[in-house]
């Protein structure tokens, strides 16, 4: 009688294990493919946030053209180095020009001084004086009409002459105006909030003017027109 019901309490107990067993079985390949999904999720993000990096780093220097992100990143590292080297250039050429540019200012006061000074000698002089100082005044009076002598005295607040060719990407702008301190630094801020690159500077002063030539490019897939360029520059120029 004991042995008859032996085998129905083991199978019993064998279906218990099982039914028990099993759902945790599965419970831990769920949870382990769970897992397994939200590692493979988080690494796709990562890489997501990084190719959106690389894209960003793409659009911001004009030079790069490949897609590979070590491409990317030496073109950066050039692109940096140029910048810097730029940047030097820029300092060196506003120190000459703060050279240049200090003894000239002082023509102008000088020249009006000088008017003055003949004005008054021509009024309390004789003859002969007043004769010497009309031929002056004459000769005075030839150079100004002269188109040469006026593009060099400066019109206060006011550029003497800009202009901006587009050409595709290119820019080309030519830019005399009266000379101040840190106005090439200003130019360049300008150039730069209109997503310009500059790739060529050239620039002299002469009696207090500058004279300005610099070769640009549009970066990125902005492009501003020739009126928004002359609009931002003269507000530069018309501070000086």
């Amino acid at each position: 009688m004991f042995e008859g019901h032996r085998f129905p309490q083991e199978q019993q107990k064998i279906l218990k294990g099982i039914l028990f067993k099993v759902p945790l079985m599965y419970e831990h390949s769920l949870s382990k493919n769970q897992q397994e999904q939200s590692a493979r999720g988080c690494v796709l993000s990562v890489k997501r946030k990084e190719n959106e990096k690389f894209l960003l780093l793409r659009s911001m220097v004009p030079s790069i053209n490949e897609v590979d992100k070590a491409s990317i990143l030496n073109d950066t590292i050039l692109y940096l180095k140029e910048l810097e080297t730029r940047v030097e250039e820029l300092e060196s050429c506003m120190d000459s020009t703060d050279f240049k540019g200090r003894p000239a200012r002082r023509k102008f006061p000088d020249l009006g001084e000088q008017i003055s000074d003949n004005y008054e000698n021509r009024k309390f002089s004789d003859g002969k004086k007043q004769s010497l100082i009309t031929k002056r005044k004459a000769s005075d009076i030839d150079e100004t009409e002269n188109p040469e002598f006026n593009r060099a005295l400066p019109t206060e607040g006011q550029p003497l002459d800009l202009k901006v060719h587009i050409k595709d990407r290119e820019v080309h702008i030519e830019m005399r105006c009266p000379y101040r301190e840190y106005l090439l630094l200003d130019i360049m801020e300008v150039i730069n909030n209109l997503h310009l690159d500059a790739h060529s500077i050239q620039s002299s002063t002469s009696d207090g003017v500058l004279t300005l030539t610099l070769e640009s490019k549009f970066r990125g897939a902005a492009i501003s027109p020739a009126g928004m360029i002359k609009q931002a520059l003269r507000k530069i120029m018309g501070s000086c």
